[in-house]
C-alpha cells in the first residue's frame, strides 16, 4: 500500500472515530500526528534542504500524470520510506486504552485534575476549578502520574 493510500485510510478512520464520538484525546493525537507527519512527509525539500511549504497545486516542480517510480528514488540515493506502522499504530491503541482505563479507576477530584491538566489548564485554574491550593494541585499532579506510570509500566 502507498504512503497516500494509508494516509487516506488514517484519514478515513479518524472521520469516522470523531463521527461516532469515541475520539479520546489521546486517540485525536495520535491520528493528527499520523496525519501531520503523513502530509510533511510527502513534501518536496528546496535548495537549502528545508522542506517546501508552498501549495503543493501552484507547484512548478509538479508534472501532470508523471509516475512515480521507487527506482528513480533510489537512483538519487533516496530511500522511500513508510510513514504508517499498523504496529506501532495497534500499540499506542493498546496504551491509550490502558491509559484511559487507569484514569478511569481514579477518584473523581484526581480524574478532574488530571484531565484538565493534559488539557493544558494552569494549575491555577484546576486549583480554582477543585477548591484546592494551587500547591496541593502541584502535588497531587505528581501523585496521579506517578500512579498512572505504574499502572502503565508494562508498556516501558
Amino acid at each position: 500500500m502507498s504512503d497516500y493510500n494509508d494516509y487516506m485510510e488514517l484519514k478515513k478512520y479518524y472521520f469516522e472515530y470523531l463521527a461516532m464520538g469515541i475520539m479520546t484525546p489521546e486517540i485525536k493525537q495520535l491520528y493528527w500526528r499520523s496525519l501531520k507527519g503523513s502530509e510533511r512527509s510527502s513534501r518536496c525539500r528546496l535548495e537549502n534542504g528545508t522542506r517546501c511549504t508552498a501549495s503543493c497545486r501552484n507547484c512548478p516542480k509538479q508534472r501532470e500524470d508523471a509516475p512515480l517510480s521507487l527506482d528513480a528514488l533510489s537512483e538519487i540515493g533516496t530511500e522511500a520510506t513508510d510513514v504508517f506502522s499498523l504496529e506501532d499504530h495497534i500499540i499506542e491503541l493498546d496504551l491509550s486504552e490502558a491509559l484511559n482505563n487507569a484514569i478511569s479507576t481514579l477518584s473523581e477530584q484526581n480524574r478532574t485534575i488530571i484531565i484538565l491538566f493534559s488539557e493544558g489548564v494552569t494549575e491555577r485554574v484546576i486549583a480554582a476549578e477543585v477548591g484546592m491550593s494551587q500547591k496541593g494541585v502541584n502535588n497531587r499532579i505528581h501523585k496521579i502520574i506517578d500512579i498512572l506510570r505504574e499502572s502503565l509500566k508494562d508498556f516501558f
